[in-house]
């Protein structure tokens, strides 16, 4: 059962390893919505267009967030969104959000110890497509603790993906926040 005919978006955002992916993959089906992955998007555009280098990847990525809202603003309904959203991309989201024309918004902030998150990262790394250059993000880590925190552009619910999450109660959460 879809949320309602108003575009609504979730979106599942946390620092890698945080369990981001998992989640978003039950929630869209949870909510009969589509899910938009943004890694997936930027896997499709580096297999058709080539490997490069890191810096061609990050651009890449940016191109992936933007194929993300123009997906969006077809999806009537809304959709689940399964990406990393860093702080800096507030106004990228905000825009996107609106171009897509999105009536209402809940973030999902999903944390785990840093730990924790550093062994799912690096027990996915080698499955994971090579132009995410995984081998070499590793060494930002630091960086990536520091920028780790909800975008804050609309109600943020807190999931903490140590144990595995009880989807129907965060579903029906995300009903009330979203006030369906």
């Amino acid at each position: 059962m879809a949320l309602t005919p108003a575009r609504s978006v979730v979106l599942v955002n946390g620092l890698p390893g945080s369990g981001k992916s998992t989640l978003a993959g039950q929630l869209a089906a949870a909510l009969a919505l589509p899910l938009l992955s943004k890694d997936a998007v930027k896997e499709t555009l580096l297999d058709e267009l080539g490997l490069t280098d890191q810096d061609e990847s990050r651009r890449l990525g940016r191109a992936a967030g933007e194929v993300i809202w123009r997906i969006l603003a077809d999806c009537p309904q809304g959709a689940v969104i399964d990406s990393w959203m860093v702080t800096d991309l507030r106004p990228v989201v905000s825009r996107g959000l609106r171009s897509a024309q999105c009536a209402r918004m809940v973030e999902l902030w999903c944390r785990a110890p840093d730990e924790m998150m550093r062994r799912r990262y690096a027990e996915r790394s080698p499955l994971r497509h090579a132009g995410h250059f995984d081998h070499l993000m590793q060494q930002t880590w630091e960086q990536w603790l520091q920028s780790g925190e909800p975008l804050g552009l609309g109600p943020v619910v807190d999931v903490d993906t140590t144990v595995p999450v009880e989807v129907g109660a965060l579903v029906d959460q995300i009903r009330r926040v979203l006030g369906h």
